[in-house]
């Protein structure tokens, strides 16, 4: 067994100890605004005041979902096919009749983020391709039309950005499209219908248009009616949107996206610190995010797969640091470093499936090695 499976299994361990309630995953979260900037610190450093924080986080189910299925794949036990029943059957029982759930967090009550539906309705499909069971797929459908028909596009020249939040005109964020891509192509595969493509042409373009020339997506682009941002810890974004556009491309093999897939690469190859870690952003090294290593060390060694380019001294980089960060618990901290001193030990099981994740999809490609030789 190798180093990467035995700390995805004590991860594992770990999350299901811990924020298991028997068909989710609940757990704090860092948040927004003052919450994100301060107010967790403060939680971090006093653990022995019960603070009422926990979330239901449609994307940390999507991860669960994700990373029951690799284990399942690297270590063949039924176990992980009954967490993914009662994973998705909850993520059903809370689905709208519309098809959409409504965001967690209090500071945007009442809002449906596409971020939110993507992962859930993605869940659901991983949830039908291993169980086969037809209600998944109905779940995931429903989202789909919501999507489409509810959610909204806005319109750049011959392009479209899908809304951030449905029915809510905002700013043009490129990591919404190609989430929505990844979701797209997945359904793709499952139903073989090409109307579950449609839109993706026009969505790609407008990713093509947001590329600056060194790679890199911004975090929201600008227009001359619509304010941007151009960057926004760059190196953990694109390493998420070049593993969903990578998604697109495997089912559809679309040359446009490796073109933009191969120039992100390219940018993030430059995101690795000289000790492992993945820079906080465009401008500084520090803070260091443990979670934004792993998605860049899988986002790297998944463009190298793709035969964009050798990463392999870089993506090994990455994830020896990630194994360094473990603790002998399996759990890994969220951040160090911020403001110089402070760090962030509370247990977020949005992000640490997330690095389960990344754990596992390495694991996996060493064991299909292994098995090829």
């Amino acid at each position: 067994m190798t180093e990467l499976i035995k700390s995805a299994e004590k991860l594992y361990k770990y999350i299901l100890d811990r924020h298991w309630d028997g068909s989710g995953l609940i757990g704090p979260d860092p948040g927004l605004r003052f919450n994100f900037r301060l107010w967790r610190f403060v939680k971090s450093y006093t653990p022995f005041i019960p603070y009422n924080d926990n979330y239901y986080f449609l994307q940390c189910q999507g991860y669960w979902v994700f990373d029951n299925a690799l284990m399942y794949q690297i270590l063949h036990d039924d176990k992980y096919l009954k967490i993914i029943k009662l994973t998705a059957d909850r993520i059903l029982s809370r689905q709208s009749e519309k098809g959409f759930w409504l965001y967690p967090l209090p500071e945007w009550k009442g809002r449906v983020a596409t971020v939110e539906g993507n992962y859930g309705a993605r869940a659901l499909l991983k949830a039908h391709t291993l169980l086969k069971d037809e209600k998944y797929l109905a779940g995931a459908l429903k989202w789909h039309k919501f999507l489409i028909t509810r959610a909204g596009f806005l319109k750049y020249r011959d392009s479209l950005a899908i809304n951030y939040f449905a029915g809510i005109n905002g700013r043009l964020v490129p990591n919404n499209a190609t989430l929505a891509l990844a979701f797209l192509a997945e359904l793709f595969d499952v139903t073989g219908l090409q109307e579950h493509l449609v839109y993706s042409e026009e969505m790609i373009k407008f990713i093509g248009y947001t590329q600056k020339e060194n790679g890199e997506l911004p975090y929201a682009f600008a227009t001359d009616e619509i304010p941007g941002r151009e960057h926004f810890l760059c190196f953990q974004y694109n390493s998420f949107q070049l593993m969903d556009l990578a998604s697109f491309y495997q089912s559809t093999k679309n040359s446009d996206v490796f073109r933009i897939m191969s120039k992100m690469a390219d940018f993030l190859s430059g995101g690795v610190d000289i000790d492992g870690h993945c820079n906080y952003n465009c401008f500084k090294s520090k803070p260091v995010v443990p979670y934004y290593t792993g998605a860049i060390g899988a986002a790297l060694c998944t463009a190298q797969k793709l035969g964009i380019a050798d990463y392999s001294g870089l993506y090994e980089k990455a994830y020896r640091f990630l194994l360094s960060q473990q603790s002998k618990n399996g759990a890994f901290y969220y951040s160090k470093n911020n403001y110089g001193i402070l760090k962030d030990r509370r247990s977020y099981p949005r992000y640490l499936v997330m690095i389960l994740k990344h754990l596992l999809m390495k694991a996996d490609d060493e064991e299909n090695m292994t098995r090829e030789h």
